[in-house]
């Protein structure tokens, strides 16, 4: 693999933790290690959706790093932030019970 090679793949990464990679989607996004910097301020009665993804990972502990791609992705769902409700179409426009920030 020359220079060029290894930068292009070196971009397609995601580190996620400690020796956990998240690659294979496609997408470069630069993760902040305080996710919460990264959200609208909550208002009250508003819902943060957000989008998670759930990955398999045989040994955490393992040396060495851990893939996460296509081939071990789990599961893909939409929640709220604030009060964890899953998100369903029927209640995209109900309230957030969760209280507004101080």
């Amino acid at each position: 693999m020359n220079r060029a090679e290894r930068r292009r793949e070196a971009r397609r990464k995601i580190t996620v933790g400690e020796n956990l990679i998240v690659t294979g989607t496609g997408q470069h996004i630069d993760v902040d290690r305080h996710p919460e910097r990264n959200l609208p301020p909550k208002t009250g009665g508003r819902h943060r959706w957000m989008v998670f993804a759930a990955f398999y990972c045989a040994d955490p502990s393992a040396d060495g790093p851990k893939f996460m791609d296509q081939e071990n992705l789990i599961s893909v769902g939409t929640g709220c932030y604030d009060c964890e409700q899953p998100w369903r179409p029927d209640n995209t426009n109900e309230p957030c019970p969760a209280p507004e920030a101080p």
